[in-house]
């Protein structure tokens, strides 16, 4: 925190050599102190921010700082699960849901003749990603189940016949995530939100410390099936046809009907403010 002037600094610099017309943070505090100093236009578009997400760990005169850099920022745009936020955006606010990017269908075909042509597997994209579970990975008894296969991150410290690393150069994670049956991860909201885009049913990860978490999780209440589970009984599930089925008649499943359109609402939001 207390590097925050420099940064700031050092931000206002590039954004005035660089005769920048505006700035879109997602959501960094230092580019709309920076552009503030620069009086350019700044726009902040996320489903939360650092000062909310310090609030239970920090004390009020700590946070101060980036309380400060965030009012800063003239327009807000909320992602879904944003409730805890205040209204940022002392020029303009906004409000949109769900999204991802558009899976290429082509590219969905190809992946699932390759991994799974007779559709006789269960598919699990499986993006906990939690360091801290590191050496329980391995222990996992999913990965003993032949009648299912895991896509993963291609760092992910797991190993098996049935594990699928998405290549270190796939940017288009959404390819990947179309063919799965089910998605096990934690409540991050680009996944949470691929997830709900394609209509896939979701097993989260309990982590009720984070306040992110918990809001992505109550934005998913009468929206789209899922279920939390603790850890240690991840560990020890074995994921079935059955268990699947539970969760999507568990909770309703409203799908999003356009599913691109919360994205065009923030194209139409930028394009509006820079013509």
């Amino acid at each position: 925190m207390e590097n925050l002037p420099s940064h700031v600094k050092r931000e206002k610099h590039f954004l005035l050599q660089e005769k920048v017309d505006l700035v879109i943070s997602d959501i960094s505090p230092v580019p709309f102190a920076a552009a503030n100093q620069a009086n350019i236009t700044s726009v902040g578009i996320s489903n939360f921010t650092w000062f909310t997400a310090y609030t239970q760990m920090l004390d009020e005169k700590k946070l101060e700082p980036l309380y400060r850099a965030y009012s800063y920022m003239d327009y807000f745009v909320s992602l879904a699960g944003g409730i805890t936020e205040p209204r940022w955006g002392r020029r303009g606010y906004s409000q949109t849901g769900f999204f991802c990017r558009t899976p290429h269908d082509e590219e969905v075909n190809r992946l699932k003749a390759q991994f799974n042509p007779e559709n006789a597997k269960i598919i699990v994209f499986f993006a906990v990603g939690m360091s801290i579970y590191v050496d329980d990975l391995k222990q996992m008894a999913m990965w003993n189940d032949d009648s299912c296969l895991f896509i993963v991150s291609n760092n992910m410290n797991a190993d098996g016949d049935n594990i699928i690393r998405i290549p270190e150069h796939v940017t288009e994670s959404q390819d990947y995530l179309a063919v799965c049956d089910i998605v096990i991860t934690k409540p991050g909201w680009g996944t949470v939100s691929e997830a709900i885009s394609l209509g896939k049913p979701l097993l989260l990860l309990e982590r009720s410390s984070f306040l992110e978490d918990r809001n992505t999780v109550e934005a998913l209440t009468e929206l789209h099936p899922y279920r939390l589970m603790e850890w240690q009984e991840l560990k020890h599930l074995q994921i079935t046809r059955g268990l699947i089925t539970s969760i999507k008649n568990n909770r309703p499943n409203r799908s999003l009907k356009n599913k691109g359109e919360p994205l065009q609402e923030i194209v139409n939001f930028i394009r509006h403010l820079v013509n």
